[in-house]
């Protein structure tokens, strides 16, 4: 398998807060170095992301994928190998590079202070390097409730960037 939980709780009791009613899903390296190229040195990067240019920049580079628009609740997230059936909502097109190994999902608040982004507030998952098309998935898990799936198909190159971040889930 390309994907693990690399954190050692066990995913089936591992929900996250959808600080500022949404979720970031980053690649934690391609982020710090993306900051450092352009000079973003204070920690409200949130405001960066979400009023210049660099929002677009870093979700079409495969950087950071935005969900927003949840309510403010605890969700589950899950790589998934394979669409569940009973799923709420699909939003394909988005794209994804991973350098590090591992991908973060984070409440989008808490990029209003990098400070923040801690280990205890954020999940991370074990995954191969190489470029994703990512589709991400709402879903009402049998055991965990609101569940986000991630489904990753890895591409030789990087794939062409469709997302729409005004994608209702459904919660």
């Amino acid at each position: 398998h390309i994907f693990s939980l690399k954190s050692s709780k066990s995913m089936n009791t591992e929900k996250i807060f959808a600080e500022l009613e949404g979720f970031a899903i980053y690649e934690p390296q391609l982020m710090q170095e993306y900051l450092y190229r352009h000079h973003l040195n204070d920690k409200n990067v949130l405001a960066y992301f979400t009023e210049t240019q660099h929002g677009d920049n870093i979700t079409q580079e495969g950087i950071v994928v935005p969900i927003i628009g949840v309510t403010a609740d605890d969700y589950a997230f899950k790589i998934l190998e394979k669409l569940p059936v009973n799923y709420k909502v699909i939003s394909q097109g988005w794209v994804l590079q991973v350098v590090s190994g591992e991908i973060k999902v984070i409440g989008i608040g808490y990029l209003s202070d990098i400070t923040m982004l801690t280990e205890n507030r954020s999940l991370s998952f074990a995954v191969s390097n190489g470029w994703y098309h990512l589709i991400i998935v709402s879903y009402m898990d049998d055991v965990l409730g609101k569940t986000f799936g991630l489904n990753l198909i890895p591409t030789e190159e990087k794939p062409i960037f469709k997302g729409n971040i005004a994608t209702d889930y459904g919660f």
